[in-house]
């Protein structure tokens, strides 16, 4: 009788420990979801308008963002603390108990779900706040300024509807060319990164240019052209997650992100750049293989005193033999 008086007590505490956890789940952490991305978003429109205080604001926003997720894992932790507290509870026979038991198994499990299914979340929302981090300038520009004036100017006019939507579009596309400009003007800054790279000879006498570019969106941030008798690759290779935190806790040596070139010098004479092709292998490799040209010899008079006096005779005929064999 002690033992399941004491069962209940630890299951009343459990389902009280349980409630607490449920509130946070379900009312205070997606509250503090939205906040906390707002709040993102407005620092980085901020920045463009005031960039003097830009770097409070990104310090600030990565407060909130570690918070955030501390109490996600906080009540992920104290639901798995709630599941072992509910193993060592012995129900002694008791049925009452035992059904008692599993709805609170049950009900813990899933709270679990919803603590991993915010997890997910959080992670978005540090990818979004790492974003919003690189798209913000260093300077203010006052062309955004001026965005919201067009905008004002014609909430005025309620009888004008077409020159709203004209306007509107005008904005729009203003909009999305500054924010081009930006991230061009942001791209700029970003440091020099030198990838590996290799060249050797195939069987068919090619050259072949392997670029491990791994991580760089081929068809954006890639640009091959050839000038005159020099091949050049140059591109930008934006930074993934695990480099921003290399980057943050860490000095590297050298960067693992940013721009590149890789400049190559091919002689007309003895390659045919124009015939080049280009080819990408699974791992993120780039191979480009520059065929050689076909130089004909041309035979000499010297050459022709070398040839046997009993084939002098030949004539044409021997020397095209000879040529095809020093071809």
């Amino acid at each position: 009788m002690t033992r399941n008086i004491k069962a209940i007590e630890q299951l009343s505490s459990i389902h009280e420990e349980l409630r607490r956890i449920q509130d946070v789940l379900e009312s205070r952490l997606p509250t503090q979801y939205k906040l906390v991305a707002s709040e993102i978003a407005a620092a980085k429109w901020l920045s463009l308008i005031d960039n003097d205080k830009a770097k409070s604001r990104e310090k600030a926003c990565s407060l909130r963002v570690k918070n955030y997720r501390y109490r996600v894992l906080e009540q992920a932790e104290r639901l798995t603390r709630l599941l072992c507290e509910l193993d060592v509870i012995e129900s002694d026979g008791d049925e009452e108990i035992r059904k008692q038991r599993k709805q609170t198994v049950l009900s813990v499990q899933g709270k679990l779900d919803i603590a991993d299914t915010m997890k997910l979340q959080c992670d978005r929302l540090l990818d979004f706040h790492q974003r919003m981090l690189l798209l913000v300038p260093s300077r203010p520009t006052s062309s955004i300024q001026t965005q919201s004036s067009p905008a004002a100017d014609t909430t005025d006019d309620d009888n004008e509807d077409m020159e709203e939507e004209d306007d509107n579009a005008s904005d729009a596309s203003e909009a999305t060319s500054k924010e081009e400009d930006e991230e061009m003007d942001h791209m700029s800054k970003l440091p020099m990164w030198k990838p590996k790279w290799e060249m050797y000879e195939s069987a068919d006498d090619s050259i072949h240019l392997v670029a491990n570019l791994a991580g760089v969106n081929l068809d954006r941030h890639l640009d091959i052209r050839v000038h005159g008798d020099t091949l050049r690759l140059s591109g930008i290779k934006l930074p993934s997650k695990k480099d921003l935190h290399i980057q943050q806790w860490f000095v590297p040596r050298e960067p693992s992100f940013g721009r590149f070139t890789i400049e190559e010098t091919f002689p007309r004479r003895y390659f045919n750049l124009s015939n080049a092709t280009v080819r990408v292998l699974p791992n993120g490799h780039v191979d480009i293989r520059v065929p050689r040209r076909r130089v004909r010899q041309r035979v000499t008079p010297y050459m022709r005193s070398q040839w046997p006096a009993a084939l002098t005779d030949f004539g044409l005929a021997w020397e095209r033999v000879w040529e095809s064999c020093i071809m």
